[in-house]
């Protein structure tokens, strides 16, 4: 082995002063290991960033920008980014705060049916849209929600991580770039026309709350044709056992007019947040399953009761 593969080889095992562990997870551009400090023994997450050496090119705005947006956020359902550390020309390490947990995806799997209790549900979804309120009160999307970047502790808190598609926003000026995984994706994104960030977070709210209460995406279809056919339409599937007032919030996250669809204090202030309203809706056709689309085009998948 070279002095240089032996080299390599060291950098891999020790970032900084962090001595890096398992691997948490794994994408296109970036993989996330467990970290220990050598000194503390703090344990975070080392996000791993691959990216060109150029200054000015797109990875490394976008690199920039993701910092610069997490460096400014300090909320407790929000992870911390403590330290930036350069490994070279072409690869960046952000030190995360570690959530000790799970992730959405995996957290809903330990319910009967996958299907999380309105009254468990509304404690973690209080807990998400306070993040996402807080980004929106701050000029942030995030444009990534989904269930696979809430993290949720032993103890039950919830925190947003990943925010690699991270924008910020203005009520002057609409969004453009079209990001973020197909099944939680506005209709507007989904059609390439300018978009109000905001909504789009509110969008995918919506489809993530679905998911939790539900233990399946919202979109009915035997192919992703129909799927989307309906995601464009807002034509989500209805369940049993489930409080109007619930009902009621989906449906005001899931509108595919922009100017309908509700903001984030519609969303906070809405009936069913204040834990009002136990009345039933009938149960309608249901829909697939849950996927999750990795960024490097690998889907994770379990299957789900249908009807």
């Amino acid at each position: 082995m070279t002095q240089t593969k032996h080299a390599k080889k060291d950098a891999e095992k020790r970032v900084g002063s962090y001595i890096v562990g398992e691997t948490l997870g794994e994408g296109s551009f970036a993989k996330v290991k467990k970290g220990t400090h050598e000194d503390s023994g703090k344990k975070v997450a080392l996000k791993f960033i691959t990216h060109d050496a150029d200054p000015q090119s797109d990875t490394v705005i976008r690199l920039r920008r993701e910092i610069t947006i997490q460096k400014s956020l300090h909320h407790p359902h929000i992870a911390r980014l403590l330290e930036v550390i350069e490994i070279a020309q072409n690869e960046t390490c952000l030190v995360v705060e570690l959530v000790e947990g799970k992730d959405l995806i995996d957290y809903i799997q330990d319910f009967p049916e996958n299907r999380v209790p309105e009254r468990e549900a509304l404690k973690l979804f209080r807990q998400i849209t306070s993040a996402v309120h807080h980004l929106h009160e701050n000029g942030i999307v995030h444009r990534d929600i989904k269930l696979e970047n809430v993290m949720v502790s032993h103890d039950g808190s919830c925190k947003l991580i990943d925010f690699g598609l991270a924008s910020h926003w203005s009520m002057s000026q609409a969004l453009k770039t079209p990001c973020g995984s197909s099944v939680y994706a506005a209709p507007e994104i989904l059609t390439r026309r300018p978009y109000r960030g905001p909504k789009t977070d509110v969008w995918a709210l919506g489809v993530l709350l679905y998911c939790i209460i539900t233990g399946r995406i919202p979109w009915a279809g035997n192919n992703t044709t129909e799927q989307l056919y309906n995601t464009l339409h807002g034509r989500w599937s209805t369940v049993e056992c489930t409080s109007k007032s619930l009902s009621d919030l989906i449906c005001g996250c899931l509108q595919p007019d922009q100017e309908a669809r509700f903001g984030i204090y519609d969303v906070m202030e809405s009936e069913w947040m204040k834990g009002e309203a136990r009345k039933r809706v009938p149960k309608r056709k249901l829909s697939g399953t849950i996927l999750n689309i990795e960024a490097d085009g690998h889907k994770r998948e379990f299957s789900l009761n249908t009807t």
